[in-house]
């Protein structure tokens, strides 16, 4: 039996950690926004994805990004360190006010070839024309390129990417893909 066209599509693994890329209204009553988007939310928002790559979306976390301690990266990190070797690339959406300190600490502890695309959004889901995601988007196709491995740790926002280290480079994200 030939296998399926879904077997031949590489598998990136994606990671919501929360940030504003995941943020959605509160709930009657409430007002505002707070971060309470999945992972699996924010891959359905983006249909496209589905002929991109099979994806595994792990639960993780949904806080803002000033909350995030070292203990969560170096939980995220670990699981990336395990998941290296049977998966073609990861997707991290994070909050944007802690991104460069976050992924200059994922690309110290990261041991693996596999890319690692960072992202998230300036504007939440709720707001008119929210970047995340296209920023989702941008940052599986990274996952999954050939030309991303052993490129440490991308940052994938505004149709651009950018090393966590080394200045932070940026490069067209159309080039990635």
């Amino acid at each position: 039996m030939a296998p399926s066209p879904r077997a031949q599509f590489p598998s990136a693994l994606v990671l919501s950690l929360g940030g504003t890329i995941a943020m959605a209204a509160q709930g009657a009553g409430h007002g505002g926004v707070a971060p309470r988007l999945t992972a699996e939310d924010l891959v359905a928002a983006v249909p496209e994805l589905a002929e991109e790559a099979e994806l595994g979306l792990p639960g993780c976390l949904k806080i803002p990004g000033a909350w995030l301690e070292i203990d969560d990266i170096a939980a995220v990190v670990e699981l990336l360190n395990k998941q290296a070797a049977g998966t073609t690339g990861f997707v991290i959406s994070q909050a944007t006010d802690t991104v460069e300190e976050v992924t200059y600490l994922f690309d110290l502890l990261y041991e693996g070839a596999a890319p690692v695309a960072v992202t998230g959004a300036m504007r939440n889901a709720q707001m008119a024309s929210t970047d995340g995601s296209a920023n989702l988007l941008a940052a599986v196709r990274t996952a999954i390129s050939p030309q991303a491995r052993d490129m440490g740790v991308l940052v994938a926002l505004a149709d651009e990417l950018h090393a966590a280290r080394g200045g932070g480079e940026s490069v067209p994200a159309e080039s990635s893909a």
